[in-house]
């Protein structure tokens, strides 16, 4: 049986990152958003920008919830060492690396470009390389001895 205790410290911030936006995401999008922050999200490139600008904020704020349900989820995942965690980490990290690239050719192509922020696709192949990372790979898999993986 896996233990909790030797859980990677890494990790553990990581889940407790992923639970505190599942506390304040909701707080977020039940709340209007401001003009200011609608107007910024427009002058964005990417996925939310495409939402607002086609469905409204309420659509956005939806789809906000959706997200930290689906954080809070993944952290308490990730905090049992549950091997679907790790898997939905490393699915987020390659939706949201592809998401960057689309950003990068809306950039380009933008008659007007502002910013483009990508510290997003950074994290996530920080993401990808540490989870892609053997003693982790093994820390997830089931009825692996603790012993076995603080070992190597």
């Amino acid at each position: 049986m896996t233990s909790t205790s030797k859980r990677p410290f890494v990790l553990t911030c990581f889940s407790l990152i992923l639970l505190f936006g599942f506390v304040c995401f909701p707080i977020y999008a039940l709340t209007a958003p401001s003009q200011a922050t609608l107007a910024f999200v427009i002058s964005q490139y990417g996925v939310g920008t495409f939402v607002v600008r086609q469905f409204g904020s309420q659509v956005f704020a939806f789809g906000i919830a959706l997200l930290s349900l689906s954080a809070g989820i993944t952290g308490i995942g990730l905090w049992r060492l549950r091997p679907w965690a790790r898997r939905s980490v490393i699915t987020y990290a390659a939706l949201t690396i592809c998401s960057a690239f689309a950003r990068i050719i809306e950039f380009r192509t933008a008659p007007n470009p502002g910013s483009l922020d990508l510290t997003d696709a950074l994290l996530s192949v920080l993401l990808l390389v540490y989870f892609f990372r053997p003693k982790i790979k093994r820390l997830f898999q089931r009825n692996v001895p603790t012993e076995a993986v603080a070992l190597t």
